[in-house]
């Protein structure tokens, strides 16, 4: 996908001065760096393999290509699945412009507090800078010394973010900040599409004590599923696999390609014990986690 992307960026540029070809080429590009992220995210997990030299080799592509530091974010992740929909000790659960429970809500001020009152109708226009809040944050993380080596992680961000910039300008003069301002954008409304949809509206830990792992970890997900089998396949590329959530959260080292057929079993067992499995379609997912954030803000004063 970058290949491609890069290849085109080059040809178009060649055949013609105009900017406006280059409009879904930045487009394009901003879904292979989403793509990345979720590659990196498997890695991490150590989906891919277990062996060491090829999965560091991935994950400095992700460095290099994602322009940020993998291992700050992933210590952040990891976190994240050890204590799903858990205010004080799920990370995904602390992000200050958007409140999940009522007493997010209420502890809000200032700016948070009138972003959060219309947090349902502001997530799409926020949600365009998440991956730069992203980087800002695994900087922030890195310069702190929060994980190993921290000027190797600085140094292989730092330059190709440099290289991604220079070779913008290079191509398309100051009109490529554009172009890679389109590119962003994409990509953080992408991914924060796509991470919203796993646990927003489900079970709140912080209000509910689970000690069972089972509950804790499927009553928290949300899986986005189709009946028919060609969309349910479209569906599980888009989503880099975080459509079936539930089994993810369940065995984060399963390969993505094993998780559908991993969420056949795990259903059944799920209505065998009593556990709420819940998956749904696409529309009922956004539904679901839009009518939640509205539902928070009303506890807003």
């Amino acid at each position: 996908m970058f290949a491609t992307v890069y290849s085109a960026t080059i040809l178009i540029r060649m055949l013609t001065h105009s900017f406006l070809p280059h409009i879904p080429i930045a487009f394009a590009l901003g879904c292979a760096i989403a793509h990345m992220g979720f590659i990196v995210h498997d890695t991490g997990h150590g989906q891919l393999t277990s062996k060491f030299f090829p999965l560091k080799l991935v994950q400095r592509f992700g460095n290099i290509f994602l322009c940020t530091s993998v291992t700050a974010w992933f210590n952040d992740h990891n976190a994240h699945h050890d204590n799903p929909n858990d205010t004080a000790k799920d990370p995904d659960n602390q992000i200050m412009v958007f409140a999940f429970t009522k007493e997010q809500a209420q502890a809000r001020s200032g700016w948070y507090r009138f972003i959060v009152r219309h947090q349902a109708f502001l997530f799409i226009p926020i949600s365009l800078f998440s991956l730069m809040s992203m980087r800002i944050t695994a900087t922030q993380k890195v310069l702190r010394g929060e994980v190993d080596r921290p000027v190797r992680e600085l140094v292989v961000s730092g330059t190709s973010a440099v290289v991604y910039v220079a070779a913008m300008l290079l191509l398309h003069g100051f009109i490529g900040l554009a172009f890679i301002a389109i590119a962003e954008c994409t990509a953080g409304l992408y991914l924060g599409l796509a991470f919203i949809t796993n646990h927003r509206g489900r079970v709140d830990l912080s209000q509910k004590s689970m000690d069972d792992f089972l509950r804790k970890q499927v009553e928290t997900a949300r899986n986005i599923s189709s009946s028919w089998r060609p969309f349910d396949t479209f569906l599980h590329f888009v989503y880099g696999g975080l459509n079936c959530q539930i089994e993810h959260h369940l065995w984060p080292y399963m390969p993505r390609c094993s998780l559908p057929k991993a969420r056949e079993i795990v259903r059944a067992y799920c209505k065998e014990k009593g556990v709420d499995y819940h998956s749904v379609s696409v529309l009922q997912t956004y539904k679901e986690v839009f009518s939640h954030f509205a539902r928070i803000s009303r506890f807003v004063h």
